[in-house]
């Protein structure tokens, strides 16, 4: 009979507790903050910068029309309504624009089917934090299902068809009660990254006051506190730091002995570049933008960062921001808003932009197509000083100099 040979070996790894492993530690907790939270946050420095920031370039020069009325009345009259609505949706996941009519019942549904008079009525914009929804549509057949059956603001009940509802990161259906069926707020999204950066900014002021400390030697003093008779030594070194904060000459004993200990601030500022490379990529706003300050690095111009924030406004632009915009233009009668193409460009870029367009007139203009309205549809008309169809009269452009001419008179000058 052959037994089974076994060595003594045993791997002791296989019996250790392993308590500290990550996948043991570090699962994801849910977590909802409440809205006394956003709202503080939302008055911080950082908080309002990051709403301001994506807001701002998001809405800046971003909306064109075809009717030049049209792109007046949005200019002065729903632009800073649109603004705000933003950056209340970014910072607490809703934002909520009601229009009021003389004499409408808000809690009514609007019968009339003619657009608003913007001359006439009002526009309100409500954060998120003060709209409440206690009914939706349940009805999977419905095209609103989980949508609100009526609004609440500050006691005021405000029906579905009087409203726009800007809503940011939907979140899960099991949870959308707890988010009165709006979205999730840009702060929630990147709360630990906030948080962090906090912690980081705090520990900046209690470092400065430790960096240096001074110690007093003074002999006898830890029997003194044995004994509790310490209180006139303690007395003394009172006496002697007030005479230091009046005379700028601290007072001390011959015998005593004073020492001075620097505590050095070791990867604080690798700490500080973490939690902002982390808030960046969560708001998707690059370091230079979200700081202000210049693109670090050899041979770097920010191109790079310039671009990559242009696609994030862009998506935002479209995913949260543009169809909102539609249901206001279309409420008042506008025609349909369309982003503009030439967003986020340096003036080099714009000119370079521009420059493509009238190549492209030239050739619908020798073709015999309408050029005047191509360049209206681009917004050319509105973005620059000149009269497209003052640009292709006959005999204005100057005859081209040969470059060898040109230089050659550049020398003789």
């Amino acid at each position: 009979m052959i037994r089974k040979i076994q060595d003594g070996l045993r791997n002791f790894y296989s019996d250790l507790t392993n308590n500290r492993a990550s996948y043991n530690r570090n699962d994801y907790v849910e977590k909802y903050i409440d809205r006394k939270q956003l709202r503080a946050i939302y008055k911080s420095g950082l908080g309002s910068k990051i709403v301001r920031i994506k807001s701002s370039y998001s809405l800046n020069d971003a909306i064109e029309f075809d009717s030049t009325n049209d792109q007046s009345i949005y200019d002065n009259k729903l632009l800073k309504c649109i603004r705000k609505s933003s950056e209340f949706m970014l910072a607490f996941g809703r934002s909520l624009l009601v229009i009021y009519e003389p004499g409408a019942n808000l809690s009514e549904p609007r019968r009339n089917t003619e657009p608003y008079d913007i001359d006439k009525c009002k526009i309100r914009v409500f954060s998120g934090d003060i709209v409440n929804v206690s009914h939706v549509i349940t009805d999977f057949n419905s095209p609103d299902y989980y949508k609100p059956i009526m609004y609440t603001v500050r006691g005021l009940l405000v029906h579905p068809s009087r409203v726009v509802d800007f809503t940011y990161y939907d979140p899960e259906e099991q949870s959308m009660p707890d988010y009165q069926y709006g979205g999730i707020s840009e702060y929630e999204l990147i709360y630990d990254e906030i948080i962090n950066d906090a912690v980081t900014t705090r520990s900046v002021g209690a470092l400065m006051e430790t960096a240096s400390r001074r110690y007093m030697k003074v002999a006898g003093f830890r029997d003194a506190v044995g004994s509790n008779n310490h209180t006139h030594l303690v007395e003394a070194f009172r006496i002697s730091e007030d005479a230091a904060s009046i005379m700028g000459t601290t007072l001390i004993d011959a015998e005593d002995d004073v020492a001075v200990h620097d505590q050095t601030m070791n990867n604080l500022a690798d700490a500080n570049s973490i939690s902002l490379q982390r808030i960046a990529l969560g708001t998707g706003i690059p370091i230079p933008i979200l700081v202000g300050e210049n693109v670090k690095g050899l041979n770097s111009s920010g191109d790079n960062e310039r671009k990559a924030f242009q696609d994030t406004i862009r998506t935002f632009q479209k995913t949260y921001l543009i169809d909102k915009i539609v249901r206001l233009c279309r409420l008042f009668g506008l025609g349909e808003p369309q982003l503009c193409d030439n967003q986020g460009g340096t003036p080099k870029e714009d000119v370079e932009y521009e420059a493509t367009l009238m190549a492209n007139a030239m050739v619908m203009r020798e073709a015999g197509l309408d050029y005047e309205k191509y360049l209206e549809d681009k917004g050319f008309a509105y973005t620059s000083k000149f009269d497209p169809s003052d640009m292709f009269r006959e005999n204005d452009l100057p005859e081209p100099v040969p470059v060898g001419e040109n230089e050659a008179s550049t020398n003789g000058e």
